[in-house]
Formats: structure tokens, sequence, C-alpha cells
């Protein structure tokens, strides 16, 4: 009777080390590189928008593809080749400096306000 329950609490012990939650990995740090002159000639004439939530995948040269915006606003879908231009212009890299390819990114995208001027 002894070794029965000793037995069943060590199988009962393992049970509960098996079930114990993994550890979660600290998230990894990106960079992102924007390229302000092809970022500028996707905008264009646009201004006015801001916080405006773009999901994206990484390809092989590190630029944004597959891109989705995540809003519902009619006004901004309009403009979604601009924003998908804009993706593209931004290259993301991890931390060994190597393009982060695969990673799916989330990332808001702002632009000029209506009271912008060009510089002079």
């Amino acid at each position: 009777m002894t070794s029965m329950t000793l037995l069943m609490l060590v199988l009962a012990m393992g049970f509960q080390q098996a079930e114990a939650p993994r550890a979660e990995r600290a998230p990894v740090e990106l960079t992102r590189v924007v390229d302000d002159g092809a970022a500028e000639r996707c905008i264009g004439s646009l201004v006015g928008f801001s916080n405006v939530p773009v999901q994206c995948t990484v390809a092989a040269d590190g630029s944004m593809r597959q891109c989705e915006l995540l809003t519902q606003n009619e006004a901004v879908l309009r403009y979604r080749s601009r924003f998908e231009c804009m993706a593209a212009a931004t290259r993301v890299y991890g931390p060994d400096g190597a393009p982060a390819v695969g990673r799916v990114v989330r990332m808001t995208m702002n632009g000029r306000s209506e009271f912008y001027r060009p510089r002079q």
C-alpha cells in the first residue's frame, strides 16, 4: 500500500511539473529604417492622416510586403496603394542587422498635418 501511495504521489508531481507554463521569450527588438525620399514620393500631396495601423510581412530584402490596413475607415482605405507604397519604403532589421525575413510586423503610419509647409 505504501509503495502504491508513493507511486501515485510521484506521478502526480510529474504531471504538475509537465503542466507548468513555459517562460515567455522576451520580444525581439527590431529596427525600422525608412527611405524618406521614397516615402515622400508615396505620400505625394496627401495630408491630414495619422495613426493608420498597418500589418505587413518582412521580405528577403527587409522591405514590408503583403501589407494589410487594419482599419475600416473608408477615407483611409481609399488611399490603400499609397500606404502600401510607404510600407515598401520601410526596411525592418533584427538585432543582428539582418533583414527580419518572414516576421509579421504591425506599425502605425503618420503623415503631414494640414499645416505642413515644404522647406524653403
